[in-house]
């Protein structure tokens, strides 16, 4: 989003995924981050990464987040998916509303891919219907000037996509989008 915002032309089409305008602040507050040496000092050693390099301090807990707790992926996925975590780093949570300033002027071609349970990005306990209502206005309020957005929200997908037993039909639909586009 951000360099759609700043290089507009540099861009012709951007997939977002696990992305809207909405945010649900309450889970996005709720999350325990610990210093990603503290979970796993061998991948992560202090000598090599500073204490602002943080990740979830709780499987169960990213497992609850990432994921739709009625399923949909088979959970040993998630384990894995848990056990080697990516970081973030504290720098990247005190810029995050940068997500949200949107990039008026951007004129490209959008697909917004979300699953209808994104605890972050869709409204609790979403239906596909209202997930897709939230998508629809990233447009209005994020994407004013795209030539063409298109959204896509698999029913019952957590934020983490890519990890479902239906990520095959999301990448289908990305390809659609793209050969129909590029």
């Amino acid at each position: 989003m951000t360099v759609a915002r700043l290089h507009p032309s540099d861009i012709d089409i951007a997939i977002l995924t696990g992305y809207s305008s909405f945010f649900n602040n309450t889970v996005g507050l709720s999350i325990e981050f610990d210093p990603a040496t503290v979970f796993n000092a061998t991948r992560f050693p202090a000598k090599n990464t500073p204490l602002g390099y943080l990740t979830f301090a709780s499987a169960a807990q990213r497992e609850e987040l990432m994921y739709n707790p009625h399923g949909g992926y088979d959970r040993a996925i998630a384990r894995h998916d848990a056990d080697y975590r990516d970081t973030l780093t504290a720098g990247e949570l005190a810029t995050a509303s940068f997500l949200f300033e949107g990039a008026r002027g951007y004129r490209g071609k959008v697909l917004v891919v979300t699953g209808s349970a994104d605890s972050f990005f869709c409204p609790a306990t979403a239906s596909v219907a209202a997930c897709e209502e939230t998508l629809r206005q990233t447009k209005t309020d994020t994407l004013p000037d795209v030539e063409v957005f298109e959204i896509y929200s698999p029913d019952g997908v957590g934020h983490d996509v890519n990890l479902y037993y239906g990520a095959k039909k999301t990448f289908g639909k990305i390809d659609e989008f793209l050969s129909r586009h590029l």
